[in-house]
């Protein structure tokens, strides 16, 4: 029986053992259980942040896309900001072009730098910015910034925060600016952004209706601009080749007077007839230029070689040449500010790889790339592989943008030879912005079809040369009596009607660009390497361009990542 009770003991022992061993599992499972939950809970708090700054940065790019919108004056600007970079204008600042280098990136100290405006904010070529000392800040610290932020962000109250938004620029070219957003979920998580911004080449402006680098052919009528400069940057181991002076020295060109068709066919016309009176309005160049016709000028026979003309003074180059930037073609230095609109062949690929363009209300990828030789001429490939021809693709063409790219899909090289040759001809009708990494030749497309309206640039604009102040009286006639006043910069803009066009928008190559018979283009043409014509291409500069193409945000996000918590 002695035996038997201290088997009983044992088992009672043994029982209180597992009863202590389960105990200690389920306190620990629900002790596992219950950090699990925290840790789910701290996660989901996280990810509520994150997503709500994601929310404010979207916030910011519509600051960018739409900067008439953002009205706010309690923001802390950058010391160095000049008066007119704050306030309304701060976004704004996108629509300037002082040093002629290109939307968002303006240096007079330092043109060819392309720092952005919101990294060099005084425009003295200098680093102004960086996180620590941004170009805008908002905190939640500063008691009416945080009254802006919950007030801006008052959509996502029930969800948390908006506690900091800084915008800075970036040391790299071509960055237009850096952008970090500070959120806190209502469960306590924190979390902070940063997005680096580039210029989208479909949405940024341009300044005049034909620009071009490398070398030009401008004989024989070969090109007529209307409403605008027109550009032309010459390698100085080539020439600007003109023709006679009378065909680039039309009646207006005197400033001030009149010319004989009378006020209404000077800048705007009133018919497709009369609109011919107004190319030219003046031509800047960056490197030489020939001048053909006959007889002699200030002793030099034609052609001539302009650069090679004394300092006579302006008796000499005018009237023969008063439509022609004085200067600008001579000083073959580093101070010439005469420069074309450049795209980024990087941002213009990027941004068209996660873009479509439009034919009407069907959508198609905006990415296509070449390959080399001459077999492949005027083929076009999607990612996929499926070959298109460039044509067939480009017309009918109603919004959007389309990029080519070269052979080797790389950047273009300095002899040209990644660059295939795409041609258009016949019927054909585009709208929109064209990017290629490519030559273009364009000929024989027959009748352009007209645009039942569309609005020239407003009188004394810089697309016409200053001049001397004329009475205000001037101003007031539609359009203005006496031409090119400062006098009528708030003049209205002219309502012109059933306008003859082929192409419509921002045609843009890294190649040459060759256009024979009379094609006619509303928008701007723009060609790196050299600009060819046999024929009259015409081109009417859309003036809405200089503040972007309304298709394309001005802006794009080139990279994003978490930072981490504040």
């Amino acid at each position: 029986m002695r035996h038997i009770s201290n088997q009983h003991g044992f088992v009672l022992v043994l029982g209180l053992i597992l009863m202590t061993v389960l105990a200690s599992v389920a306190l620990g499972s629900f002790a596992v259980s219950n950090n699990e939950v925290q840790m789910a809970s701290n996660y989901r708090s996280s990810v509520q942040a994150v997503t709500l700054a994601e929310g404010a940065l979207a916030q910011v790019i519509h600051w960018f896309n739409n900067p008439a919108v953002y009205t706010d004056t309690y923001g802390t600007y950058h010391a160095s900001t000049p008066p007119g970079g704050k306030g309304t204008s701060f976004f704004a600042r996108r629509r300037t072009n002082s040093a002629g280098v290109g939307q968002f990136f303006s240096s007079a100290a330092c043109p060819a730098c392309r720092l952005s405006q919101f990294y060099d904010v005084n425009q003295d070529g200098t680093g102004d910015t960086s996180s620590t000392s941004p170009a805008l800040e908002y905190k939640s610290s500063n008691s009416n910034q945080k009254t802006f932020l919950d007030t801006t962000f008052n959509v996502v109250s029930s969800a948390g925060n908006i506690t900091n938004i800084k915008i800075f620029g970036s040391a790299n070219p071509e960055e237009v600016a850096l952008v970090q957003v500070t959120a806190q979920s209502k469960a306590g998580g924190t979390a902070t952004i940063e997005a680096v911004l580039g210029p989208n080449p479909a949405g940024l402006g341009v300044g005049n209706g034909l620009e071009v680098g490398g070398s030009a052919t401008f004989n024989g009528k070969s090109a007529k601009v209307h409403w605008s400069s027109a550009i032309a940057v010459i390698d100085p181991a080539q020439f600007a080749a003109f023709g006679t002076p009378d065909d680039y020295d039309p009646p207006q060109r005197t400033c001030g007077v009149l010319g004989t068709d009378g006020p209404t066919n000077q800048l705007y016309g009133k018919g497709v007839s009369d609109r011919k009176h107004d190319p030219w309005l003046r031509i800047k160049i960056g490197g030489r230029a020939t001048i053909g016709g006959a007889g002699s000028v200030c002793g030099k026979a034609s052609p001539y070689d302009y650069n090679s003309l004394p300092s006579l003074g302006v008796n000499c180059d005018t009237p023969e040449h008063n439509n022609i930037s004085v200067g600008l073609n001579r000083d073959l230095d580093a101070t010439n500010d005469v420069s074309i609109s450049k795209i980024s062949y990087n941002d213009a690929k990027a941004v068209a790889r996660k873009s479509k363009f439009y034919k009407g209300s069907t959508a198609y990828d905006s990415y296509y790339y070449t390959k080399s030789g001459a077999a492949e001429k005027d083929n076009i490939y999607d990612v996929a592989g499926t070959q298109y021809t460039f044509q067939s693709r480009m017309d009918g063409i109603t919004r959007g943008m389309i990029f080519v790219d070269t052979t080797d899909r790389k950047i273009p090289n300095a002899a040209g030879s990644n660059l295939q040759e795409l041609s258009i001809s016949g019927g054909f009708s585009f709208k929109g912005t064209m990017i290629l990494a490519a030559k273009m030749s364009v000929a024989g497309l027959g009748g352009a079809t007209p645009i039942p309206t569309v609005q020239s640039p407003p009188w004394g604009d810089d697309t016409t040369p200053a001049c001397d102040a004329y009475p205000t009286t001037s101003c007031s006639a539609n359009p203005p009596t006496l031409m090119y006043s400062p006098m009528c910069a708030t003049a209205p803009r002219i309502t012109v009607t059933n306008l003859p066009v082929h192409l419509r928008g921002l045609i843009y190559a890294f190649g040459t660009i060759d256009i024979t018979g009379n094609l006619q283009i509303f928008g701007a043409v723009i060609t790196e390497r050299g600009f060819l014509g046999t024929g009259t291409p015409e081109i009417w500069f859309d003036y809405d361009l200089k503040g972007g193409n309304s298709d394309g945000s001005p802006i794009f996000i080139r990279s994003w990542r978490e930072v981490g918590p504040s």
